[in-house]
């Protein structure tokens, strides 16, 4: 994984340019070659009047007749324009293109990061309307900072470079006239984006509310429709829609500032021009052809003047996209999820030895679930949880499958410290199928397969296991259904036993149980415990249920209310 921690936002864009640095010195020789070759072309043109009309121009140009002369300025003027096509061409293909490649390297080094966070952050800090905001908006603006804006401003200093230049060889008065206009837009314009950027930050800030309560919403749907209260989440979601339309309203309005101030640049350039200009043509200290030049010059700068707003606009808002993606990136990670070198399992040891074990919630209402706990599960148990709500059935799950760090006395896994395994190594052993089922918005084939590459029959096997394999098959796309976020378009029975056949398909060998068939008529809950009973003969389980009945082919039960 990159090493990025507590990088500052220049160290961190001058090292993705530095990594890709190939690519870039092509952009920027490709933005010259276009700035020189476009401010040659008024020049040329100037030069090629003049010569029809008889006036002085440069020795280097003048050939053996008038009408050579002219060819040989046209012949100048194509190449200057195919330099142009070329040079164009080039900045697209490499440097623009790099806006691209910046937002998948964004989004990449998002995940990176955000998968050994710690839980509390995930869930308090970095909620997934916050992600949401991250991965999408967010890097959607930032990206543009290592292409499209990058180039653009490259653009505008090379081609207001150049053209500069030329005009001073025409006139240097009129040219210090110009000088003096064109950096005004720009200050006023500096000014204008501070108040946008504000307006922006704020309307981020309230679309990843808004995402957040989306999420609770559709998570809620069904018990939406029971309860009758649907009214009242469309009303919040309205009333958090509608705050989020105004501050965007807020900065979409700022933004259309812009427009007058540059406008106004370009009207002023031309004012001088002519009023000053046309005054010298006539007492003949310009010629017609450097007065035509002068007007190109001024016509090449127009786009660039124009866009100047536009680019201190985009400029500011991917720079705060961007620290936003930072303050991410630099966020403490979890030491014990870090992928570390993988220690040596002994299957012969038991698969959980605990030992004095000690673990309170951190609040307000700090409540003590195990003071001094012991317990040993061995090889092959079937060990049974039960207990009133709050007794530390689904902590006490937690903790063995290293999810829960937050306590003191010793917890060995398989002979060693469970803190001593990698997130990775123990996730490979230990499968937990949760209380709250999650399933992805993709099809049930992906959903039970996740990483793994099963062929059909093992899909099938463990469905089959799981006691759902008929109710999928009655489904119109079978195994291919595209499933809604959290499963939606599932019961809640299906839902569990999907995630069940999920969790079985990793082979595990442990796997616990918090109260996963809740939702399950105890027919078909007895049917699945003959079948994991059956098929799992060398896997320990560890059953948490508030039914006597889903407990009953364990060889042990734990009341932890009975302590």
């Amino acid at each position: 994984m990159p090493k990025i921690k507590k990088l500052t936002l220049w160290k961190f864009f001058f090292s993705y340019v530095f990594r890709r640095k190939y690519i870039y010195i092509i952009g920027v020789f490709s933005l010259i070659a276009t700035a020189i070759s476009q401010s040659a072309h008024p020049r040329l043109i100037g030069y090629a009047i003049d010569q029809l009309n008889g006036k002085l121009i440069p020795e280097f140009f003048k050939l053996s007749s008038p009408i050579y002369t002219f060819y040989f300025l046209l012949g100048i003027y194509l190449f200057f324009h195919l330099t142009l096509f070329v040079g164009r061409w080039a900045w697209r293909r490499f440097l623009a293109r790099e806006t691209h490649y910046a937002g998948n390297y964004l989004r990449k080094l998002l995940w990176q990061r955000v998968q050994y966070f710690k839980q509390e952050e995930l869930n308090s800090k970095f909620t997934p309307g916050v992600l949401m905001s991250l991965s999408a908006s967010d890097v959607f603006s930032a990206r543009f900072l290592f292409g499209f804006i990058l180039m653009a401003i490259l653009d505008v200093t090379f081609l207001f470079i150049f053209a500069s230049l030329g005009m001073m060889q025409v006139d240097l008065e009129l040219t210090m006239w110009m000088l003096v206009i064109m950096p005004l837009p720009g200050i006023i314009a500096w000014r204008i984006s501070k108040l946008e950027i504000v307006a922006y930050s704020e309307s981020k800030e309230e679309l990843a509310s808004f995402n957040d309560k989306v999420s609770q919403v559709i998570t809620t749907i069904k018990l939406q429709r029971i309860s009758g209260n649907r009214s009242f989440w469309e009303g919040m979601l309205y009333d958090m829609a509608s705050r989020f339309r105004s501050k965007k309203l807020r900065a979409v309005l700022i933004s259309f500032y812009f427009f007058p101030v540059m406008g106004g640049a370009i009207l002023i350039s031309y004012s001088l021009l002519f009023y000053f200009g046309i005054s010298k043509v006539q007492s003949g200290v310009l010629s017609v052809g450097e007065f035509v030049s002068l007007q190109g010059f001024i016509l090449l700068l127009q786009h660039p003047i124009l866009d100047l707003g536009y680019i201190i606009s985009e400029w500011q808002k991917a720079k705060a996209s961007l620290q936003r993606l930072l303050d991410l990136f630099n966020n403490e990670l979890d030491g014990f999820l870090l992928p570390r070198i993988a220690k040596e399992i002994s299957y012969t040891s038991n698969p959980y030895s605990i030992t004095n074990l000690n673990f309170a919630y951190k609040g307000k209402d700090e409540k003590q679930l195990f003071n001094k706990f012991n317990l040993t599960i061995k090889n092959g148990d079937r060990l049974g949880l039960k207990g009133e709500i709050g007794s530390g059935k689904s902590s006490l799950l937690k903790i063995l499958a290293g999810l829960e760090l937050g306590f003191s006395g010793e917890v060995l896994f398989r002979g060693e410290d469970i803190r001593s395994f990698a997130r990775e190594q123990l996730a490979e052993e230990v499968t937990y199928v949760d209380q709250e089922n999650f399933l992805f918005a993709d099809s049930i084939r992906t959903n039970i397969a996740l990483d793994m590459e099963l062929s059909e029959d093992d899909l099938w096997y463990y469905l089959k296991l799981a006691c759902v394999d008929e109710d999928i098959k009655n489904l119109e796309h079978s195994l291919d259904t595209e499933l809604g976020e959290w499963g939606i378009n599932l019961s809640g029975g299906q839902k569990q036993r999907v995630c069940l056949a999920r969790a079985l398909a990793r082979k595990p060998s442990v796997l616990l149980l918090d109260d996963c068939l809740s939702a399950v008529d105890t027919h078909t809950e007895l049917v699945i415990l003959e079948n994991l009973d059956r098929e799992l003969k060398n896997c320990t389980v560890v059953w948490v249920a508030h039914r006597d009945s889903t407990l009953q082919k364990c060889h042990r039960i734990i009341n932890l209310d009975e302590r």
